[in-house]
Parts: structure tokens; sequence; C-alpha cells
């Protein structure tokens, strides 16, 4: 099951690269600068505790298919219109 986390911020980040982590299949849709950091370089988490980075190869998709379904958005309300157009 591939899952799709809307929103490259700090939230969607942090769900993408745990479930990514934990050996899912994630795909993250993200735009802009966002969108290219992490095409170029992965998504990569700092613990808050330690100097500990964690890098994860998630693939990036720049807007929604037709059949994709979106059940937790991390997005601001904004952002979110932009994307369901």
């Amino acid at each position: 099951m591939r899952i799709l986390v809307v929103g490259a911020g700090a939230i969607g980040s942090l769900f993408a690269g745990k479930l990514a982590g934990s050996g899912k299949d994630v795909t993250i849709l993200a735009r802009g600068d966002r969108l290219e950091a992490v095409r170029k370089n992965g998504l990569h988490l700092r613990e808050s505790t330690s100097s500990t980075v964690e890098r994860f190869p998630v693939k990036t998709i720049t807007s929604l298919a037709p059949d994709d379904t979106v059940s937790n958005m991390k997005t601001p309300t904004h952002t979110a219109n932009e994307i369901f157009q």
C-alpha cells in the first residue's frame, strides 16, 4: 500500500519520515524549494534531543492523481485549496 502525505512542512515531513523509517512505501506531495530539496537529498529528520540526523528516501509528487485517496493532510487550508483544484 502506498501512503501519500500531502504537505512537506515540519509536520508532514515528520509523518512521512517516521512512516518511511518503519518500512512503509511513502510518497510526499511537495512544491517549490522543498520539493527540490527532497528530490535531491531525500527527507532528513533531526532528533530534538541529539544531533542524530536520519535520511529517508521518499518518492515525491507535485499534484494528486484522480484515484488518490487523501485521509490525513498536513498542510494549511490556503494550500489545500490549490492542491485540490
